[in-house]
């Protein structure tokens, strides 16, 4: 039904809500502007974005499709996008972690190409401490044993999220930094998180920068002085 003379309201709204949600997230990011300037259309925007594979339309349409998995985190983070849960029909998704992994799966299965961003996308996700994100990309094929997992661990261990590390060293990432020979350890203690550097000490980490003339101690001791003392405890405890 068209709109009456007079009503401010979009003919937009008079789409049946299904039709609308998807003619909001094809238009991409020419989309937002038109929900930001209408309440209505802001509701019909975000009732669309609940739908994980709406959501995985937006990012090919904002990016194209070459690019819509490389741009993940572009999307689905600014956009505000909370997917429901569907094992119940409705309710948020409970963090934006599970809604990336969400729209991830519907980018797979939408064929979208992922090959080429699996790296940046470990990285990323190792940086903002999505664990589970993480180890979905490692199961996709992201090359954690390789220069990809030695960037992501490093990402994890200066952020020290410690159960990113966890993830990328049981995937295969080196503890001492791969060929790029830049040990991730100091970065963790200076996170101040003692579990991320305890993780990396078991590892292996300590075989490569920190034992020798007195290095080691010297860490423990720097810990302590800047007031890090759980990272300070774990080193002391520790052994070369």
């Amino acid at each position: 039904m068209a709109a009456a003379p007079g009503d401010a309201r979009s003919p937009l709204l008079e789409l049946p809500p299904p039709l609308l949600q998807r003619v909001l997230a094809a238009a991409g990011r020419g989309g937002g502007g038109a929900y930001r300037s209408c309440g209505a259309l802001r509701s019909a925007w975000r009732a669309a974005l609940t739908a994980s594979p709406t959501a995985a339309a937006l990012c090919v349409a904002c990016f194209g499709t070459e690019d819509a998995a490389g741009r993940l985190y572009d999307t689905v983070l600014p956009y505000g996008i909370c997917c429901r849960r569907d094992d119940d029909g409705g309710g948020a998704c409970g963090g934006s972690e599970t809604c990336l992994l969400r729209v991830l799966a519907a980018l797979v299965s939408g064929g979208v190409p992922l090959t080429a961003h699996l790296g940046p996308l470990l990285a990323q996700a190792a940086a903002v401490g999505h664990a589970e994100v993480a180890a979905e990309l490692v199961r996709l094929g992201a090359d954690a044993a390789g220069g990809d997992g030695s960037n992501a661990l490093m990402k994890a261990a200066c952020s020290g999220h410690a159960s990113t590390v966890r993830v990328l060293l049981a995937a295969g990432a080196d503890p001492r930094g791969g060929r790029r020979g830049i040990p991730p350890l100091p970065y963790a203690c200076a996170s101040g998180n003692g579990e991320a550097v305890r993780l990396l000490l078991a590892a292996g980490a300590g075989a490569v920068g920190g034992c020798g003339n007195g290095g080691w101690q010297q860490l423990a001791a720097w810990a302590a002085d800047v007031g890090l003392e759980e990272v300070a405890e774990v080193l002391r405890l520790s052994t070369c």
